[in-house]
């Protein structure tokens, strides 16, 4: 990967979008149901599992079904990468 000034230019751009429409999706969401907003605000975060390690989250509530269901969909998706796109991508990439 090089540094090249239009990818770091479409990089920041795409930065810079998920941050300020983060912040606004909060803000239209807390307009829209004043009496719940805290109580989701309180046991969620924008950043990804932050909420789990301050324990005010748990991760899970799925089953084994959802779990095995998930790893087949990704194994399938990563092994069809390889035909499609002419080389391996996950785990085929070492398997190959």
């Amino acid at each position: 990967m090089h540094p090249i000034t239009n990818y770091v230019i479409l990089s920041g751009a795409i930065v810079v979008l998920a941050l300020v429409g983060a912040v606004l999706q909060d803000r239209k969401k807390s307009g829209g149901d004043a009496a719940g907003w805290p109580a989701w605000q309180s046991r969620t975060s924008n950043l990804p599992f932050v909420a789990i390690m301050q324990r005010r989250a748990r991760f899970g509530n799925f089953g084994t079904h959802a779990l095995a269901g998930g790893v087949a969909v990704w194994l399938l998706a990563s092994w069809v990468h390889g035909p499609l796109a002419g080389w391996p991508a996950g785990i085929w990439r070492w398997l190959a």
